[in-house]
């Protein structure tokens, strides 16, 4: 089975949605951007038993850049500027932070960073595609739009039904239950796709 989305198309089709989703501001600057989109095409290569480290998703961000998380000058700064001509949101942006300012500042945008993740971007890829690991891949994910993987799962049970399977109604299958004394409830039919077909997994 291979009707897979490629990664680069899953990586562009991200970027195009948080393009369209978060402000410019959110991200601070372009390269922060950049560098968000960079690690996210890491993350959609990782196999299934891999693991992004939680400072991965931080590196290259420069925090400063991300004004709106960055601490407002304090009243005893703003009275340092009071003959100045800059405005308390450019004197924000170009004063130097005291070291637990800075700390703060970067615990805060590794928090918006791990719900990027945990709450946005994961969320989005399941609701978009089926990702599982298969046959001729070993653990390497492939991404398959979940409208195609309807479709192939929708044959592939036509075909199990017909040549390896027999579909049962709920009274029969507590009838087969309560005469197999197995311990456990049955486990999810899995469907695993191959060079040629799907492999069905209990």
């Amino acid at each position: 089975v291979t009707f897979d989305t490629p990664v680069e198309n899953v990586a562009s089709f991200l970027e195009a949605v948080l393009r369209s989703a978060f402000p410019t501001s959110f991200w601070g600057s372009g390269r922060n951007f950049r560098r968000v989109v960079q690690t996210m095409r890491v993350f959609l290569e990782l196999g299934r038993t891999e693991q992004l480290p939680e400072k991965a998703i931080v590196e290259g961000i420069r925090v400063l850049d991300m004004r709106w998380l960055v601490p407002f000058s304090t009243k005893k700064d703003c009275t340092k500027l009071s003959n100045s001509k800059s405005d308390p949101v450019h004197h924000r942006r170009h004063r130097k932070l005291s070291r637990s300012d800075h700390e703060s500042t970067a615990t805060l945008v590794r928090n918006v960073m791990r719900w990027l993740y945990c709450q946005f971007v994961i969320p989005l890829l399941r609701s978009t595609f089926y990702i599982t690991e298969t046959e001729f891949t070993g653990l390497r994910v492939l991404y398959y739009r979940r409208a195609v993987w309807g479709r192939i799962k929708a044959l592939s049970m036509k075909t199990l039904l017909t040549q390896q399977y027999r579909e049962i109604n709920p009274a029969q299958l507590q009838k087969v239950l309560s005469n197999h004394n197995v311990g456990c409830s049955p486990a999810p039919l899995r469907l695993l796709p191959k060079k040629t077909g799907i492999r069905a997994i209990a």
